[in-house]
């Protein structure tokens, strides 16, 4: 058996995966998964980043690595 991920989230997902070779952070999430974390995270934002197929841009934001929940 294999297994596919398809849809709008992964595709999404991908876009920010590769976008992080562009602004040289390891982690990027967009504004639905910033407004899913606890208070006590501290996130970076950056340029909002138009993706070849969204019509929207879409707001980025980094997760500085070694912080704890």
């Amino acid at each position: 058996m294999t297994y596919t991920c398809v849809g709008d989230t992964v595709n999404l997902a991908a876009h920010l995966e590769a976008h992080t070779k562009v602004v040289g952070q390891p982690i990027l999430i967009d504004e639905n998964t910033r407004n899913g974390l606890a208070d006590g995270i501290r996130v970076e934002s950056h340029a909002a980043a138009q993706f070849k197929t969204r019509s929207n841009t879409v707001p980025v934001y980094s997760v500085p690595s070694g912080q704890r929940p």
